[in-house]
């Protein structure tokens, strides 16, 4: 065999060593990450809800205090499922919106009172806003300005700041980032809409 058989031999194995690493590792990466995911999920939550859990148990108490529901909505043949998390106890029900921000999505989750009024958390799980201006949406001192507000006509209202006093549905604007208040708004009023018909006229199936 050539030299330069020998050298195309080599890089093609070579080649082919990496790629089946790179695969393994990919696989690997991503059961890792998606079992990350679940537990913030979970752990927002049960937070949302004051329940108390450590990492060792949080799959277990998660299940024992949740109830994990869908419901099926059917329009023009077409079913959509919608995936709500109750506590058994308080009757508080989360789910998760996601929708567009200025610069990219912005998925995370609410909990709201059992009669789908009131605001009792909110947490960000993902979103790429300007960092110190819209990247503000996903810190905690922001979004408990949003625990007590209740959705009126299926709105909620984020507009600037002035010196009159906010509606029971209002809540201020983040200085300086407009837009990512505003499409925040818009996703928060769309996934709420959704969701609360989904709730209330959805069909119920096992989860």
């Amino acid at each position: 065999m050539s030299n330069n058989m020998k050298m195309i031999v080599f890089v093609i194995l070579l080649g082919l060593i990496t790629s089946l690493f790179l695969m393994g590792m990919d696989l690997l990466t991503a059961e890792r990450i998606e079992a990350n995911r679940e537990a913030k999920f979970k752990s927002i939550v049960l937070n949302a809800n004051d329940i108390d859990f450590n990492y060792g148990n949080i799959h277990d108490v998660f299940a024992d205090r949740i109830d994990k529901i869908e419901k099926v909505v059917t329009t023009n043949d077409q079913s959509v499922s919608y995936f709500f998390y109750q506590d058994k106890t308080t009757k508080n029900i989360s789910y998760e919106f996601a929708g567009e921000g200025v610069w990219g999505e912005i998925r995370g989750i609410i909990t709201l009172d059992e009669n789908l009024v009131e605001i009792i958390n909110i947490a960000i799980l993902a979103q790429v806003e300007t960092p110190g201006l819209g990247g503000i949406i996903a810190e905690r001192k922001y979004l408990n300005t949003f625990n007590g507000i209740i959705f009126i006509d299926d709105k909620i209202i984020i507009s600037k700041k002035d010196n009159t006093p906010n509606q029971p549905n209002e809540v201020d604007a983040i200085s300086g980032a407009t837009r990512t208040s505003n499409q925040f708004r818009n996703i928060m009023n769309t996934n709420y809409e959704l969701y609360k018909f989904a709730w209330f006229n959805g069909t119920e199936v096992e989860a």
